[in-house]
């Protein structure tokens, strides 16, 4: 059923970040975080974000690829979401309908439209995420010509 969502603002954005302040400031896919090859720029990219903040502390700079190194690819330390796969069913056993995934792909179109144009058109963070829907559009429109073979 379609329903229609009222915009609202998180109530942290309206007392603390008022005139427009709250809105993303970078995007982070997590499939680009877990590989090797775009995982450090990737997680620099993050705390570039957040460095200078009052109250956060960051590691530097140069400690970061180590740091994502021993965390992802040796999995030191706490369990992270990349450790979730060997504990629970394979992707395979994830079975999508066509309709959901037309109704998946149908939102993904929408938000990649609205983040495409408008004041979103010149924001780089909005440019991001466009990139990053379009990842996954591709990938759902292959997943879909493959359910229909």
């Amino acid at each position: 059923e379609n329903t229609a969502v009222t915009p609202s603002y998180d109530y942290n954005c309206l007392m603390y970040l008022p005139e427009g302040g709250c809105k993303a400031k970078t995007v982070i896919m997590f499939e680009k975080l877990i590989e090797p090859s775009t995982g450090p720029a990737e997680a620099n990219k993050m705390a570039a974000t957040i460095v200078g903040k009052p109250g956060i502390d960051v590691i530097s700079e140069e400690a970061r690829p180590c740091v994502w190194e021993e965390l992802i690819v040796h999995r030191k330390g706490l369990r992270t979401s990349v450790d979730r796969d060997a504990h629970g069913p394979p992707h395979e056993a994830f079975h999508l309908t066509m309709d959901q995934m037309l109704v998946l792909n149908h939102e993904l179109e929408r938000v990649r439209d609205k983040y495409s144009s408008g004041t979103w058109a010149d924001d780089s963070a909005a440019q991001e995420l466009v990139a990053s829907v379009n990842v996954y559009i591709t990938e759902n429109l292959a997943e879909m010509e493959e359910m229909q073979a």
